[in-house]
């Protein structure tokens, strides 16, 4: 299992897919905002061409941009989580020498990362659980009410 992490890990194509994924990321970050502000006046109410489109307040959650942003976004963590742990399984996590995962400065910032990314995914699909449960909590209640 471990040489065939290794082999993956150096190839020369696994850091160019690697990197080619953290520039969609961003790209996808970087998506125009689909609700400008209708305010003309830019002193007051600036009106971004650009905002952070998976954290915006302003994407309607029901739209089909905020849908297709959700699903990347999944994507996207589990490619990075795959990256992570084929490099921890070829390279050991912190104790296997100098040349362990996470004895190199540039592994240890992406670590954070994907840990971070894993975090914010979690406590998301969390939310959108409970969200779930609310709306079937309430329409169950309205259903109750009805005569």
């Amino acid at each position: 299992m471990r040489l065939t992490c290794h082999a993956i890990a150096s190839h020369r194509w696994f850091d160019r897919v690697i990197i080619a994924l953290i520039v969609a990321s961003s790209v996808c970050l970087a998506i125009p905002n689909p609700n400008p502000n209708p305010n003309p006046n830019p002193h007051t109410h600036p009106n971004p061409k650009v905002c952070l489109a998976i954290d915006s307040p302003l994407l309607d959650e029901a739209s089909t941009t905020a849908a297709l942003l959700a699903c990347l976004n999944a994507i996207f963590t589990l490619c990075f989580v795959a990256e992570l742990a084929i490099k921890v399984v070829a390279m050991g996590f912190v104790a296997n020498g100098p040349g362990s995962y996470l004895r190199q400065p540039w592994n240890v910032l992406d670590f954070c990362i994907v840990l971070n990314s894993l975090l914010v995914y979690l406590v998301w699909v969390r939310a959108r659980a409970r969200a779930r449960v609310r709306v079937r909590v309430r329409v169950a209640v309205t259903v109750r009410v009805q005569p």
